[in-house]
């Protein structure tokens, strides 16, 4: 990966890459950067602060310090409080402490904020202390233990050399530490160089009293260099002992010449004198060698129980920091039950497929640290996954998935994933890029996936998609993610299945209305022809009726006309009838 010039920082980034503190994704302690050097960070930003703005504008700075650190880290059970960074029992990575250093630059619009840092807090107390008993240059050689004591590895102190009032140092990075600053290394280096050397050069003048050491800059990973070096130059401490000596044996020297000038012919008392000082001497050497053993053996004793505080202080600050990964771990653990809680609420307060299939999407990228996630609709009867719905993409991705079909491919990871439904978890997507479908190659380029899990979504042996969560990185995928990951796909199944189930009830329910609907019709058509009957029927009824009565009326007369007629002639009014005649009349009445 190419370096970027030391101008680009490393709030280029838009999120953290790597955890900021408690264990990393193979289980191991993170503890790049001690506590008591971001405490350091924020003292000195505040003390800043307050000295220009007051006391409630440096509170509002660290306010602010902290909601730019929080927005930068992807998991929410990783953000961080005042309180939280102010406590040295902490350990945090490296990527987190370059965050947070160039926002304290921005905030204190200082651009020698960590030369000034260094300079005035890199030396706590506990330093001074630890060092206090040794030299100047007894503490330049103990360089490498005191780095090893804040960074515990992150960083690679040597001693090049120390002689009287000068010193050669150099600085490099361990591997880890380089792959968490990635193409931002000559950025970081700049930061760490000047915090590193004004640490250094500040020693004469916080533990001695003296006037601090002069610098000079040999060689910078900044500039392209392997490694940092720089020369210090400081007052030599005095050697009040070599005076006392030097007197000693120079007035010993003029009373031996004084008393042979004097005294040629010394009497016997002064060579008894001298043999009894000589006498005398031998016990004394003795005892002053004696006292220097024994102050050699305090002094044995002394560091053994220094040395035995600090392993009791790496205990204590290891233990803590097994409690703070618990605490996060249970942080964690209440975050996804929360949402996935959330999650449950709202994909089972619906039946709509997009709304459940967005709910659950929404809620992988917001809570999980993936980039983007998107989820296919798997058609049985074509045989392939169309429906593509999406979280996190861009305009452009979401208009190439709309038309998309994903016909059935074996070596695909869609097709894979979902008939051996079991998660397939993709480290690297490079090895998968040319076993894809096309389409699915064009997708996941265009999203810029480089690591993810492709999890089915099976509801009662019914398959029914594949859901895809993707991240911009390569990154191993912990087994706690992945646990969860398929909590979620079974939630989205379950839903989808209810929701399907419903639309396929529903669908029945419409083709029965509609033959009810029908039926119902025909019956009302029936209806509405046997009334048309009946109606007519009572017309001719009454036509009927209506007739009869006009033929009754039309008819009676004549025939009440005729029947009287036939009886007057019956009686005889007209004459005698003859028999014939009278049989006819007989049956006409």
């Amino acid at each position: 990966m190419p370096l970027l010039p030391k101008s680009h920082r490393i709030v280029e980034r838009p999120l953290m890459e790597f955890r900021p503190f408690g264990k990393d994704p193979q289980g191991e302690t993170i503890q790049d950067v001690s506590g008591i050097a971001i405490r350091a960070n924020l003292e000195y930003l505040e003390d800043v602060i307050t000295h220009r703005q007051g006391s409630e504008a440096a509170e509002t700075a660290l306010e602010t310090l902290v909601a730019l650190l929080n927005e930068r880290i992807p998991d929410r059970a990783y953000h961080v409080s005042i309180d939280f960074l102010k406590n040295h029992w902490n350990s945090y990575s490296y990527e987190f402490a370059m965050f947070l250093a160039e926002f304290s630059v921005q905030l204190s619009h200082q651009d020698n904020f960590h030369f000034n840092l260094g300079r005035e807090k890199f030396l706590s107390p506990i330093i001074q202390i630890l060092g206090r008993p040794f030299s100047i240059a007894q503490i330049y050689r103990l360089f490498p233990h005191f780095v090893e004591k804040f960074t515990k590895g992150s960083l690679k102190p040597q001693v090049v050399s120390v002689t009287k009032g000068h010193a050669v140092m150099r600085l490099q990075f361990s591997q880890s530490t380089i792959r968490q600053f990635g193409p931002y290394l000559r950025g970081c280096a700049e930061r760490i160089c000047q915090t590193t050397k004004a640490t250094v050069a500040e020693v004469p003048a916080r533990m001695f009293g003296k006037s601090a050491a002069l610098i000079q800059d040999r060689c910078c990973i900044a500039e392209g260099a392997p490694y940092c070096e720089w020369a210090f130059t400081w007052e030599p401490e005095e050697k009040t002992i070599r005076g006392w000596v030097l007197g000693g044996i120079a007035l010993g020297l003029a009373v031996f010449a004084t008393l042979r000038v004097v005294a040629p012919d010394q009497p016997w008392w002064v060579n008894a004198g001298l043999f009894l000082l000589t006498m005398l001497s031998l016990p004394l050497a003795r005892r002053l060698w004696g006292d220097r053993l024994e102050l050699q053996e305090r002094g044995k004793i002394i560091q053994e129980q220094i040395e035995s505080a600090e392993q009791r202080h790496e205990e204590l600050r290891e233990a803590y920091l097994e409690q703070e990964h618990t605490l996060i771990e249970i942080r964690r653990r209440v975050d996804e039950l929360t949402m996935l809680h959330h999650l449950t609420l709202h994909i089972g307060s619906t039946l709509d497929r997009e709304t459940i299939i967005g709910a659950g999407l929404k809620a992988i990228v917001s809570s999980l640290p993936f980039d983007h996630a998107w989820a296919a609709v798997w058609d049985a009867p074509r045989q392939l996954f169309h429906q593509i719905e999406s979280e996190g993409m861009s305009a452009h991705w979401k208009t190439l998935a709309e038309e998309a079909r994903i016909t059935s491919s074996e070596q695909d990871p869609l097709h894979t994933t979902l008939h051996t439904q079991h998660p397939m978890v993709i480290e690297n997507i490079q090895e998968l890029l040319s076993q894809c479908h096309p389409t699915t190659r064009q997708m996941l380029a265009e999203a810029g996936t480089k690591s993810g899990v492709a999890l089915p979504l099976i509801s009662q042996n019914q398959p029914l998609g594949v859901l895809m969560v993707g991240s911009r990185h390569s990154k191993p995928i912990p087994i706690t993610e992945q646990n969860l990951l398929s909590t979620v796909a079974h939630q989205m199944a379950i839903a989808l299945d209810t929701a399907l189930a419903y639309d396929e009830i529903e669908a029945l329910n419409i083709g029965l209305e509609t033959k009810v609907q029908e039926r119902t019709l025909e019956l009302q058509q029936a209806n509405t022809d046997l009334e048309a009957a009946n109606h007519r029927l009572k017309e001719l009824d009454r036509m009927k009726s209506q007739f009869l009565s006009h033929c009754s009326h039309e008819l009676r007369t004549p025939l009440t006309s005729i029947k009287g007629f036939t009886e007057n002639l019956l009686h005889g009014m007209v004459g005698p009838l003859a028999e014939r005649q009278h049989l006819y009349l007989t049956r006409i009445s």
